[in-house]
């Protein structure tokens, strides 16, 4: 099963015209969507079955290193809330109690001031599980928190979600291009104990 998701090419620069000028000294290179045939380009998040951002993954040039930037939509428009700064090709890893391999990543406000500090665990396989643990947030302005993000039902699996009325709402809106052989499928992330989910936006197989 191929997954073709990508978001609309005007949307991509309507936001280079809303990124902060501290975001814009970083160098980014918004080509680097344009030119790969299998990655993920981002997300949108919803709550609640709401549209409530997207995050879009933006390689700085020059250096292995990508960013995302995160676009909260707020009365029909997005606006610029915040850049997650990636790890490197270098970055140092580190194990947990579990024997679990994770990498921090970095939230940045306009201003570059840093707002959280999360726990990327790294994964051996590329189809993920369902509830498995991918990302946990452990520090929000300055206080230890404890939230997990967690992978969702993979498309080809027995629990997969059909998204078809959330796509469709995505692409009258003119957020994303839709080409996937099965229309209302995606991998997916969820915020655990909530009503958020993530879908998944990019170019990928999902066969295991």
């Amino acid at each position: 099963m191929k997954i073709d998701l990508s978001f609309n090419r005007n949307l991509i620069n309507i936001l280079i015209g809303k990124l902060p000028e501290k975001i814009l000294n970083l160098d980014l290179d918004f080509e680097f969507q344009l030119t790969l045939d299998s990655t993920t380009y981002g997300w949108v998040r919803f709550d609640d079955g709401l549209l409530n951002a997207i995050y879009i993954i933006v390689k700085i040039k020059n250096k292995p290193n990508y960013v995302i930037l995160k676009f909260n939509h707020i009365n029909d428009e997005f606006l610029f809330k915040n850049i997650y700064m990636q790890p490197g090709t270098n970055a140092d890893i580190f194990t947990d109690g579990d024997d679990n391999e994770y990498v921090y990543e970095y939230r940045y406000d306009s201003n570059m001031n840093l707002v959280s500090t999360y726990k990327q665990y790294l994964r051996e396989s590329k189809f993920p599980k369902t509830d498995e643990l991918h990302v946990k947030k452990v520090n929000e302005m300055g206080n230890q928190v404890d939230i997990d993000y967690v992978a969702g039902a993979w498309p080809t699996s027995k629990e997969a979600r059909d998204f078809t009325n959330l796509f469709k709402g995505l692409e009258e809106q003119k957020i994303i291009v839709n080409k996937s052989e099965f229309y209302g499928l995606c991998g997916y992330g969820m915020k655990k104990n909530s009503d958020v989910i993530y879908l998944e936006i990019g170019k990928y197989e999902s066969t295991e």
